[in-house]
């Protein structure tokens, strides 16, 4: 069962807090935001990890502007007791009420990018199983999983545009992720007028899945798991991994079947990219879908009559035959450089 606690980077066994129980050095605590604004001219993925046995803490900043893409990070030795502010540098996030109200305060000074919001809970959290991969990948991932739906208001300044509303995830999660054995999976975070979607499914090369979880969560407080996904992926004409469309097929606990429709945006991709680039460069654009590792993909849904939006993060370096994917080279990411390079 989620506790209010779950929202602090804390975890107790027989050790005391702050002594982790695992020497895992992928083991880590992260904090992710997900949010949009309604017209799909912003995008942001930001989040806040920690590595204890490294030890190294990390804040990333990821935004799409139209054509324009920014990324900041700041890595930094972890030092500091667990507690409700996560900050490195001028990357800062406040619990400021555990389960209903976040603080963002975030500036990315080489970009001039300046973001102070606030996120409070519309849904309930949804914690997600236990999250253990069968066979090859029994190592890849050991790990606990929430995620909750919210508005986000406040200022978000970026290219001299100012923005101030949005809607979006925010995902919290602990233990082992080994990203260098992790299959293909797709995350999807679908945010409808007084509802959402998140999903979280795992394919092997055949696309069959190897774990499924997530659910349907309502501003009525209303928790519906779904028990199965099945989708078609249409690429990009020209890329081997970028997903254009996505066709999806959700069956509830309730035996209801429910039809997602999903259309990218754009698409931030995980790759070697400068902290600024332009879809409107071709050679830009050829190097982030080469070298792409997955994408956070900022994408319109619908579901029957009603509109939404989000994102969904598509791991695809694994590849995936069903999928028409290949393999992609996974150089080892050290995360007291990975996401500055």
């Amino acid at each position: 069962m989620l506790a209010r606690m779950n929202e602090y980077f804390i975890h107790q066994t027989q050790k005391l807090v702050g002594e982790l129980a695992s020497e895992a050095p992928d083991w880590d605590h992260a904090l992710y935001f997900f949010f949009s604004d309604a017209a799909g001219e912003v995008g942001v993925f930001c989040g806040f990890e920690v590595f204890p046995n490294r030890p190294l803490q990390r804040a990333t900043l990821f935004l799409r502007h139209g054509t324009e893409h920014y990324r900041g990070a700041a890595v930094q030795r972890w030092e500091d007791e667990p507690g409700p502010v996560l900050q490195a540098e001028g990357f800062r996030f406040a619990c400021v009420e555990p389960m209903k109200h976040w603080r963002l305060d975030l500036r990315d000074a080489a970009n001039d990018i300046t973001i102070g919001v606030d996120f409070t809970a519309r849904c309930p959290a949804y914690a997600f199983k236990h999250t253990l991969l069968p066979g090859q990948y029994a190592k890849a991932i050991d790990q606990r999983h929430y995620t909750q739906s919210g508005h986000l208001h406040g200022s978000l300044r970026v290219g001299g545009r100012e923005y101030h509303d949005f809607v979006g995830m925010k995902n919290r999660s602990w233990g082992v992720r080994n990203w260098h054995h992790l299959p293909m999976y797709h995350w999807t975070t679908a945010q409808f007028a007084d509802f959402s979607i998140n999903t979280w499914l795992f394919e092997d090369q055949d696309g069959n899945p190897l774990y499924v979880d997530g659910a349907l969560t309502t501003e009525r407080g209303e928790v519906t798991p779904v028990v199965k996904v099945a989708h078609e992926l249409e690429l990009h004409p020209g890329s081997a991994k970028r997903v254009k469309a996505r066709h999806v097929q959700l069956t509830m606990a309730n035996g209801e079947v429910l039809q997602l429709e999903g259309e990218e945006i754009g698409s931030i991709p995980m790759a070697m990219m400068p902290n600024y680039w332009s879809e409107t460069d071709p050679q830009a654009m050829a190097q982030a879908d080469t070298t792409a590792l997955w994408f956070e993909q900022h994408t319109r849904f619908t579901l029957g009559t009603q509109r939404g939006i989000g994102f969904v993060e598509n791991c695809v370096a694994p590849g995936c035959a069903k999928h028409g994917i290949p393999p992609t080279p996974f150089p080892y990411l050290d995360p007291a450089s990975a996401g500055r390079e």
